[in-house]
């Protein structure tokens, strides 16, 4: 029976709003950054960029019309970087020119530069061990702190 859970999960992680959570959470269980992370607001960034419920565009997109129509995924361009590339969470831990500084700080604190995008952004969002997630939500807290104070929008 949980073996069918998970894979039930699984399936619905890969198509929908929170396909981004498939990709790193492979259990069912409670989540070690909640006890991890001591600071209330880097653990609701952190939370939140986990599921989904926060202002990158990928999931903002889905409320913005264009010609009556709803944003397509492909069009959730970033406008806080020239890059060309879909905001979406990947993008924004990994990718995003405005979080360069802290994104090279955090991987240096955390000694990951050997690491591929890919497998960092699996790291960092898996959380596996206390280091990881209190500087990892630090991270991320400063980066949503950081894009709603951007006045620099390249769209």
């Amino acid at each position: 029976m949980k073996k069918n859970g998970l894979d039930t999960c699984y399936h619905q992680w890969g198509n929908g709003v929170i396909c981004t959570y498939g990709k790193f959470k492979r259990t069912l269980e409670c989540e070690k950054y909640l006890q991890y992370v001591d600071n209330t607001s880097d653990r609701i960034s952190l939370t939140r960029l986990r599921i989904s419920a926060h202002s990158v565009r990928i999931e903002r997109g889905r409320y913005e019309r264009v010609d009556n129509k709803v944003l397509s995924a492909e069009d959730r361009i970033c406008k806080y970087c020239n890059t060309g590339e879909i905001e979406d969470e990947h993008h924004f831990v990994i990718n995003c020119k405005l979080y360069d500084n802290l994104r090279s700080d955090l991987i240096n604190r955390l000694s990951l530069s050997n690491l591929s995008k890919a497998n960092l952004f699996r790291v960092l969002m898996s959380c596996n061990t206390k280091d990881t997630a209190v500087e990892f939500s630090k991270y991320v807290n400063e980066c949503f702190k950081k894009r709603t104070n951007s006045t620099s929008s390249f769209m």
